[in-house]
């Protein structure tokens, strides 16, 4: 009676383990094709905040990044071709994108060798040819993205159903096998083998439908446990990896928080969540004042450390409940659920102090001043739409940056505060009006 138990028992350990090996392998050759996309959509988006300069052609360094930019975005293109995928349609996306930034640097090429006064209009058309370009790209790779994510769960499905299958069989041999023993072995054997293959047998479909935080708990002490240990150890790996895609899907590598993608999903999400309830919602949008200044200053790395710095103070200020996002660029955007447009001038009007006064430690021990300017909306008050919403947000940020930086911004109302600090020495002052007095130029 032992030794067909053990056999079978032995079988389906070496099967789970070669499972287990390739759904090792599987998760990695998905992490190694999400990590270059993410990276190349990061470099794209920093050749586009490149290109919007009007001087580019005309700044040296500017020129300098961009070319040493371009060697990067064309090292992440080698590196993706390279590697090999089992969703068919990557490589034509791939294809499809590098188009797009050949074209790109080619129109770049064009504008940097027209830029006078008299070719005004073709500027204009070169650079919206350039902006059209670099969005097609990018929408390519996020499209990408969530192509091969969606593929990666599939694959998961189907090989934890394969691991199902696999039990059943089990089950059905072993069960065979207990008959023939003779009705003496019959109650021995269901206390000691079939309870248990019936716990791994519903735990493996649990398993197979997704629910990836189950775990199988078996004290027989033989290969039976050995087998539940192993499936649960599985289980708990690939729900780690779903964790690490989910938040490679969903948070910006740089700084830490919400990315675009899932803000608009959140955003939805809340909108629609206040239309049911009949709550208000609130959206900040926070820009960081100078930052160009920062990076031709000190360098890309310290604006870097500057976003960081800037989105871990946001973090740490807000409320459980609300949802911090890097919109773009030096932009960021703060979803208050439950927030009128009150709560929302005193949640800016905290950030905006906070950010002045806080020193950022940047490379080589150095410390430098930044400020940032704010604007508000609120949902139905401000706006009856998503879209509408994001508007009056924008328009209020962009309000308080023309009134002198520094300052919050409520949509539809002229209500601002200002404090007189800057990165590395004082903002102008202004009067009243918004009329700048001295100090640095208002780019």
């Amino acid at each position: 009676m032992t030794i067909p138990l053990l056999a079978i028992a032995i079988g389906s350990y070496l099967s789970f383990e070669r499972a287990i090996e390739t759904f090792e392998n599987s998760e990695s050759r998905r992490l190694e094709e999400l990590f270059p996309l993410d990276r190349l959509e990061d470099s794209l988006m920093k050749a586009s905040r490149l290109l919007k300069d009007t001087n580019d052609s005309r700044n040296g360094q500017s020129k300098d990044n961009f070319e040493i930019l371009s060697r990067e975005i064309e090292q992440t293109f080698t590196q993706l071709l390279r590697t090999p995928s089992q969703l068919a349609e990557r490589r034509s996306l791939i294809l499809g994108i590098q188009r797009e930034w050949q074209e790109t640097k080619g129109k770049r090429k064009q504008f940097a060798t027209d830029l006078t006064p008299a070719n005004r209009a073709s500027q204009q058309r070169l650079r919206s040819q350039i902006d059209q370009h670099l969005e097609i790209a990018i929408d390519d790779i996020r499209r990408l993205n969530k192509l091969l994510t969606n593929f990666q769960m599939i694959d998961n499905q189907n090989r934890a159903t394969e691991i199902k299958q696999q039990v059943r069989t089990a089950t059905i041999l072993t069960g065979t096998v207990t008959v023939l023993m003779g009705m003496g072995s019959a109650y021995f054997l269901a206390r000691s083998i079939l309870k248990p293959l019936k716990r791994l047998n519903v735990g493996v479909a649990q398993f197979g439908e997704g629910e990836l935080s189950h775990r199988i708990h078996l004290e027989t002490g033989d290969e039976l446990e050995q087998l539940a240990t192993t499936i649960n150890w599985m289980a708990e790996n690939l729900e780690k990896n779903q964790q690490a895609l989910t938040e490679l899907a969903t948070m910006d590598v740089l700084t830490g928080v919400f990315n675009r993608r899932e803000f608009n999903r959140r955003l939805t999400i809340e909108i629609e969540r206040s239309r049911r309830e009949g709550h208000s919602v609130s959206l900040l949008m926070v820009d960081i004042d100078y930052f160009k200044k920062i990076n031709d200053t000190y360098g890309h790395q310290s604006g870097d450390d500057a976003l960081r710095h800037v989105s871990a103070l946001i973090k740490a200020e807000v409320r459980p409940g609300d949802l911090p996002a890097r919109y773009g660029g030096e932009e960021f955007a703060v979803i208050l659920p439950y927030a009128d447009s009150n709560d929302a001038f005193v949640v800016a009007e905290r950030l905006r102090n906070l950010i002045a006064a806080q020193d950022i430690a940047i490379q080589d021990g150095q410390t430098i001043k930044a400020t940032a300017s704010l604007g508000c909306s609120t949902f139905p008050a401000d706006a009856e739409t998503e879209e509408a919403l994001m508007t009056e947000a924008d328009a209020a940020l962009y309000r308080a940056k023309r009134g002198g930086r520094n300052r919050v911004c409520i949509a539809q109302q002229d209500i601002s505060v200002t404090t007189d600090m800057a990165v590395g020495r004082s903002l102008p002052s202004l009067d009243r009006s918004g009329t700048q007095k001295s100090g640095l130029p208002n780019n």
